[in-house]
């Protein structure tokens, strides 16, 4: 019989470490969706701008082509 309980209290103190690790895994893992999602919100928000600056990068690059090309 000592045995037996002596399995079951491992049994049980295992199911226990398992919940505390897979709660702390919980927390790191929101952790991290929570860091993502403030990264799509920033990457979102610079959307406009970073196109605007290629575009006028562009337009102006294309300008100064044909200008130099027409010289």
């Amino acid at each position: 019989m000592p045995d037996e309980a002596c399995r079951l209290a491992k049994a049980e103190n295992e199911i226990a470490n398992l919940k505390s690790d897979i709660h702390e895994q919980s927390k790191k893992l929101d952790a991290i969706i929570k860091s993502i999602d403030e990264m799509k919100a920033d990457q979102s928000r610079y959307k406009g701008f970073i196109g605007g600056v290629v575009f006028a990068v562009g337009a102006l690059f294309s300008f100064l082509t044909w200008w130099t090309g027409n010289r």
